[in-house]
């Protein structure tokens, strides 16, 4: 199975991303607080959106993502895809673990909200990190062109309005949702790649197999 992804193209976007998730906190203010282009955008969302449907946020709680994940391994699954399946499993449990375990705990950005009853982790954004994951694995394990081309239509059409409901209720900071978008990215990308090394060597362990018990003539 290939996801037509270039190798140094793949691994230049993951260098990429990195180095964003890991340079944003050098902009951070003293306390890790907001910085004058957060700021601007919560200015700048909070005026636009008054205010920001709830509805908005829906594709990045896991209450209306795990539905999708599910149907789509079950219809990978029933058309015995298994790799395509793994995909839709592995990026996002990759991603959410990582961002929650490692990345929130190493950076430590807490951030309050009048619509949260307590201080909390954000950077990178786990909203962002768990949408845009499952939005990443369903492109790459799209079977054809049109496939992918329609998950990144719908993608470019939903995640403007996850951003912006997440900035205007005080949920995560603009800074917040970058990263969390690059940790996806960045995540879905080397889970690809590591699916794709495991069905190659798969099918030579088949094809050695095979050849194995040929008859000789």
């Amino acid at each position: 199975m290939s996801f037509r992804t270039g190798a140094a193209v793949r691994w230049l976007l993951v260098a990429v991303c990195i180095a964003v998730v890991v340079a944003l906190p050098l902009t951070f203010p003293p306390g890790m607080g907001a910085t004058a282009f957060d700021r601007t955008a919560t200015d700048w969302v909070r005026a636009t959106f008054h205010p920001v449907a709830r509805v908005f946020l829906a594709p990045s709680e896991t209450p209306y993502l795990l539905p999708v994940v599910v149907v789509g391994v079950g219809f990978y699954g029933w058309a015995r895809e298994f790799r395509r399946a793994a995909l839709l499993i592995a990026t996002p449990a990759a991603a959410v673990l990582l961002n929650t375990l490692v990345l929130k705990q190493l950076f430590g950005r807490t951030l309050t909200s009048a619509y949260v009853d307590h201080p909390f982790l954000a950077y990178p954004s786990g909203h962002t990190v768990a949408y845009a994951s499952v939005a990443a694995a369903f492109v790459l394990a799209a079977r054809t062109g049109r496939g992918r081309a329609a998950w990144a239509v719908a993608i470019a059409a939903t995640l403007p309005g996850v951003a912006a409901g997440l900035i205007w209720y005080g949920y995560h900071l603009a800074t917040d949702v970058i990263a969390g978008l690059c940790v996806a990215v960045a995540v879905a990308l080397v889970v690809a790649a590591v699916v794709e090394i495991s069905a190659a060597q798969h099918r030579h362990r088949r094809d050695g197999d095979t050849h194995a018990l040929r008859p000789r003539s």
